[in-house]
């Protein structure tokens, strides 16, 4: 699996900032930060909504990370 991070992804649910490991199709994510009104906002991994979460955004970063020839 090949190390990322996106400093700044949008997607529908908001503006987050995303790290982990990913191959063409799986993605592991290590951190995960939402932008808010107040800053970046660390999410629990752990959290059973955050998790759902980034169910719903999986598609969209392997998407982004095809995008930058990753």
């Amino acid at each position: 699996m090949s190390p990322f991070r996106l400093h700044r992804f949008e997607a529908d649910q908001g503006t987050f900032a995303v790290a982990g490991r990913h191959t063409a199709t799986a993605l592991e994510v290590s951190e995960i930060a939402l932008l808010s009104t107040d800053g970046w906002v660390q999410l629990d991994l752990d959290n059973p909504r955050v998790k759902a979460l980034l169910d719903s955004l999986e598609a969209d970063i392997l998407m982004a990370l095809d995008g930058r020839g990753m």
